[in-house]
């Protein structure tokens, strides 16, 4: 990572624009981190912003280009918020129109903005989603989006650099900021509460990135060391933002996979049933990169760790690091309950040591079948359905809750603290729905000194009392008498859960 300008108020100036040209064509010369794109791997259409006249824009099908002969040697893709107010848009009704031509003062300010940096890049065409695809509920429109949005991996990792425009709350606010002191830190710029944003930023190879306070360079090459402006220090960039994939294969790594969902799930959609859509190019590439090594993707996790993936569980101490969302399940389908991606929180692993290394605790329950059902033809996408089926010791009774994390049954002696719960709604509707269930299953999924260190917790589905929902997660606690006796009375049961 590079600070290029640090002089707030001034970053579209001409000695801007130099420091800007400078770091790139350093890092075209001395690193290998894509400085040319793939004919191949074009998107569909770009922004031709190198004609005669500067005012006038023209969208371009470049399939047309190639049939013409023309060389699409490089383009810049844009990375901002869309905010509620974005309404210059391509549409299918407007697409004839924006091939003819439109003037670049139509354009909202960080779209213009975009258009002059990658003109001082010395490049052609320019990548900018609202425009290069079609919005809109009509079938076309619909089709379009889906054929683009399984694209991502490769607008952004094919792009020769990416404009991130992250001090900008939707796309008026434009790149430069004009304001002379400010004290913001980077977690707390407006892109990084956008969940598209975060494989925008992952899979390019370059980024040139604007913020209140200063300009930013980063590529694949790029080491994290000295370069942050004055009051800043490498720490005020949590580790999360530090990250980049790498540009070659690598083995398997389950740790990098669940770092980037935590981050991921910590922003917010406009549109919620994109949550898998929104990731989907991110996990292609981490496919491509770790060569199919970590099995199946299902439902956002990884089949050859769906085992400790499971074990997934609301955690609200991210919230110092990343802008947080309400808490809460998805108001409607889109994955199954069992996934993190049918939450509306921040995730985390529950227990990454005990789960991953059998010496830390013991694996007690048995996969038996995981499916999911795209909703397209993209694996990586949208679902219609998920079910996983596993078998293992359980515990059934009837439940209360005890200050909204303790799960409380009945014995011989009367109440009883069996376990401590996670739940993936909010409290009070988690709550409700276990103390109205038929019965409360507690699925042990790791046990040490065989005694309950953790699982599932799950009720009958409201479709079917054949399936099961997830609800959250349990942990063991104080090892009474009383509570040691109590769990021994577990018997081996299989679930489906929806």
């Amino acid at each position: 990572m590079s600070l290029i300008y640090d002089k707030p108020g001034s970053q579209d100036s001409a000695e801007a624009f130099l420091h800007v040209q400078q770091c790139l064509s350093a890092c075209v010369k001395d690193h290998d981190c894509g400085s040319t794109n793939s004919t191949a791997d074009l998107p569909t259409r770009l922004l031709y912003v190198g004609g005669s006249d500067p005012q006038i824009i023209r969208l371009v099908a470049t399939e047309e280009l190639k049939a013409l002969g023309t060389e699409v040697d490089r383009y810049v893709a844009l990375s901002y918020c869309w905010g509620q107010s974005n309404h210059f848009v391509t549409t299918l009704a407007s697409l004839s129109a924006r091939q003819s031509g439109f003037a670049l003062t139509e354009m909202p300010a960080t779209m213009q903005d975009a258009v002059r940096v990658t003109r001082a890049l010395d490049c052609r065409y320019l990548w900018i989603d609202a425009l290069c695809i079609l919005q809109g509920d009509d079938d076309e429109a619909r089709l379009d989006w889906q054929l683009e949005s399984a694209r991502m991996q490769f607008v952004y990792g094919n792009s020769f650099c990416t404009i991130v425009a992250a001090s900008a709350d939707d796309s008026h606010g434009g790149l430069f900021s004009t304001e002379s002191a400010v004290t913001k830190k980077f977690k707390d710029e407006p892109i990084n509460s956008r969940a598209w944003a975060l494989q925008e930023w992952l899979l390019s190879a370059r980024l040139l990135v604007y913020t209140k306070e200063y300009i930013v360079f980063i590529c694949s090459a790029s080491q994290w060391s000295k370069y942050f402006p004055a009051g800043q220090s490498q720490t005020s960039w949590h580790r999360i933002y530090k990250y980049r994939l790498p540009r070659q294969p690598m083995q398997p790594n389950i740790a990098d996979w669940f770092t980037l969902v935590q981050n991921y799930s910590a922003r917010d959609l406009t549109n919620p049933d994109d949550k898998l859509s929104a990731i989907s190019g991110l996990a292609r590439r981490f496919d491509s990169l770790t060569n199919q090594g970590n099995g199946r993707y299902l439902a956002g996790m990884w089949e050859l760790d769906l085992y400790a993936s499971l074990l997934w569980r609301h955690q609200n101490g991210w919230g110092a690091f990343f802008a947080c969302p309400k808490r809460g399940m998805a108001e409607w389908y889109r994955a199954p309950s069992w996934s993190w991606a049918a939450n509306d929180s921040i995730v985390c692993d529950l227990l990454v040591r005990e789960a991953r290394k059998p010496e830390a605790g013991h694996r007690v329950a048995n996969i038996i079948h995981c499916s999911t059902d795209p909703a397209t033809s993209d694996i990586f996408g949208p679902l219609v359905s998920g079910q996983l089926t596993i078998s293992g010791p359980s515990r059934l009774f009837e439940a209360t809750v005890k200050d909204q994390h303790t799960l409380i049954a009945r014995s011989s002696r009367g109440k009883i603290s069996v376990a401590n719960c996670s739940f993936d709604n909010e409290n009070a509707a988690a709550v409700e729905a276990i103390e109205n269930a038929e019965s409360v299953h507690l699925l042990i999924m790791i046990t040490v000194k065989k005694l309950p260190l953790c699982g599932l917790i799950l009720v009958p589905s409201e479709f079917s009392n054949e399936f099961y929902t997830r609800v959250g997660i349990f942990q063991g606690i104080k090892k009474t008498d009383e509570y040691k006796s109590w769990w021994s009375e577990t018997e081996t049961r299989e679930y489906t859960i929806l």
